[in-house]
């Protein structure tokens, strides 16, 4: 069981990556790799509960390995040092050169972490674990039957927003997630994977337009998250920051969120007041004029649904 870990939770394309960015150098935790699917994925793949979706109800967890995906998720958390190097320009060069060839005659890449993480585990044994996996939206009674005390970064997006970034990442080519059982036919999108969260009820989308996908994979995740916090009773473990607060009132937000983990501001937060670090535009995926030209088509999309953006918008807290 993991003890006093930090979970970062939202929806994709909603500004988890930025969170995480800004956590994994402090140097209370070690943090595990974005996304750890070479193991979320090894338990919790869908084609393992009949191509239902990535969502873990309570009654799922007696047939997963709580423990062990614990003990591997523990494995793989470095500590803020190499984190702090990584994420520096060096640290970058260094990363974009090890993708290319993927750390050639370590092994497989599951393998690689490993063998980095354990060099350093002995002396950063018993520091909490901080752990960024947007799936996790739809996951939260799995995270609490698996760790002790744990709390919860929520991030939010102006739905909005958060839609059209979805959208234009399905159209990137970059975010594949699963090749479905299902022949999708989605208006909008040309490609043969399912892109991010594979939510409940997936199978009635398969035929939809592309904004429709993206409009109920925002929706179906923030619900199922807030009702489960409230079926679980974990409202008091919960952190709440909305990506805009974050950006426009940059040194508030950070403030609230060291009070809440109990960090020192001025230590890690008082140097992100000058600007925070850029990460993961979905622009940076696709040729700049013809990202543009998709904003545009998308927009016009989405209009369609104005007042379903609305009401998301208010239920979310943006009106």
């Amino acid at each position: 069981m993991l003890v006093e870990p930090v979970f970062i939770v939202g929806c994709p394309r909603s500004g988890t990556s930025l969170l995480s960015r800004l956590l994994r150098g402090v140097d209370e935790y070690r943090s595990t790799p974005n996304n750890p699917e070479m193991v979320w994925q090894r338990y919790l793949h869908p084609k393992l509960r009949g191509w239902r979706s990535d969502e873990i109800h309570v009654r799922d967890i007696e047939d997963i390995d709580v423990d062990e995906i614990a003990r591997e998720l523990d494995a793989l958390a470095l500590p803020a040092d190499v984190w702090r190097l990584a994420d520096s320009k060096m640290g970058q060069r260094l990363v974009r050169r090890l993708r290319k060839g993927w750390m050639r005659g370590v092994g497989t890449r599951a393998g690689a972490w490993l063998s980095a993480s354990s060099a350093v585990r002995g002396r950063t044994e018993g520091r909490a674990i901080l752990d960024k996996s947007v799936t996790n939206l739809i996951r939260l009674p799995l995270l609490e039957r698996m760790a002790k005390h744990a709390r919860y970064v929520y991030v939010k997006r102006n739905p909005r927003s958060n839609i059209l970034s979805l959208m234009a990442g399905w159209q990137s080519g970059e975010f594949g997630s699963y090749r479905v059982p299902e022949r999708l036919r989605i208006e909008g999108y040309s490609g043969d994977e399912w892109c991010f969260h594979l939510i409940d009820g997936w199978r009635n989308l398969a035929e939809a337009g592309l904004e429709e996908v993206c409009l109920q994979q925002v929706r179906r995740a923030h619900e199922k998250f807030a009702g489960d916090v409230a079926a679980l009773g974990v409202t008091d473990r919960v952190f709440e920051i909305k990506l805009e607060v974050l950006v426009e009132e940059t040194a508030g937000a950070l403030r609230s969120l060291s009070e809440f983990l109990g960090l020192s501001y001025d230590r890690y937060f008082a140097a992100y007041e000058v600007g925070l670090p850029r990460v993961n535009p979905t622009s940076g995926k696709i040729e700049r004029r013809r990202y543009e030209e998709l904003q545009r088509s998308n927009e016009n999309r989405l209009a369609r649904m104005e007042g379903r953006v609305r009401k998301l918008e208010h239920a979310l807290g943006y009106s």
